[in-house]
C-alpha cells in the first residue's frame, strides 16, 4: 500500500514539475528582426517621415517598443522610402514639411497540442515520451496610418502575414522552431509593409514633386 501511495504522489508530484517546466518554454512573439543592408538608389521621398505611436498589442499587453521602432525607422531608411526618418517627439528643429506613420502591431500566436498523441508524456510516461505533438498557428498584423503636420490622415492600411508551426517530438521543451517562424514572419510583414508604404507615398504630392525632380525627363515626349 505504501508503495502505491508513492507511485501516486511520485507521478502527482512529476505532472506538477512538468506543468511548470512547460510554462518556462513560453514563446517571444514581440521579438523585433534585426536590419539588412539598405538598397541603392535615390529616396522616393524628400519629405522626412517622422514616427508617432508604434504601439505592440499581444494579449493583454500594450506598451512602446523601442526595438520596433528603431527596426521601423531603419527599415524605411533601408528601403529608399524617405532621405530621413526620425521620432516626432525628439526631432528639433521640427522641419516645415514632414510626415507622421503611426502604426499598431498585433502579434497573435495560438499555440497548443495534439493530446491524443501527446497525452502519454503527461501520464504515464511523465516527460520522457518522445511525441509531443505542438502545433503553432502565428498570426503578425500591421495597422498603419500617414499623416500630415495637422493630423489629419491622408493613407491608412493593414498589412498581415500568417503562418504555421509543428512539432512532434519533444515540443514541451523546444521553442527555437516557434521562435525562428515567428522572427520569418515578423520580417516579411515588415517588407510587405514597405512596399504598401512606397505604393502609397509614391501617390502623395510631396514625394510626386521629388520624383519629378529626379526624372527631369518625365513628361517629355
Amino acid at each position: 500500500m505504501r508503495l502505491n501511495f508513492f507511485n501516486i504522489d511520485f507521478h502527482c508530484i512529476s505532472i506538477i514539475f512538468l506543468t511548470l517546466w512547460i510554462g518556462q518554454c513560453s514563446v517571444d512573439v514581440q521579438q523585433a528582426p534585426v536590419g539588412s543592408k539598405p538598397e541603392s538608389g535615390p529616396s522616393l521621398c524628400s519629405t522626412p517621415i517622422l514616427l508617432g505611436d508604434i504601439l505592440v498589442l499581444s494579449f493583454a499587453n500594450r506598451y512602446e517598443s523601442l526595438a520596433w521602432r528603431e527596426y521601423i525607422r531603419g527599415s524605411i531608411i533601408r528601403s529608399r522610402l524617405a532621405n530621413s526618418a526620425g521620432d516626432v517627439s525628439k526631432v528639433v528643429p521640427i522641419p516645415a514639411e514632414y510626415l507622421v506613420l503611426d502604426a499598431t502591431i498585433r502579434p497573435h500566436l495560438n499555440d497548443g497540442y495534439n493530446w491524443w498523441w501527446t497525452w502519454p508524456a503527461v501520464y504515464p510516461f511523465t516527460g520522457f515520451w518522445p511525441v509531443q505533438r505542438r502545433i503553432a498557428d502565428y498570426t503578425i498584423t500591421v495597422e498603419y496610418k500617414i499623416m500630415d503636420p495637422h493630423q489629419q490622415v491622408i493613407k491608412n492600411g493593414t498589412v498581415s502575414v500568417q503562418d504555421r508551426s509543428e512539432l512532434i517530438i519533444f515540443g514541451f521543451y523546444r521553442t527555437l522552431p516557434l521562435e525562428q517562424m515567428i522572427y520569418r514572419s515578423n520580417l516579411e510583414v515588415v517588407r510587405n509593409w514597405m512596399d504598401a508604404l512606397r505604393d502609397d507615398l509614391s501617390r502623395l504630392p510631396a514625394c510626386a514633386v521629388h520624383k519629378s525632380d529626379e526624372n527631369p525627363s518625365a513628361g517629355r515626349k
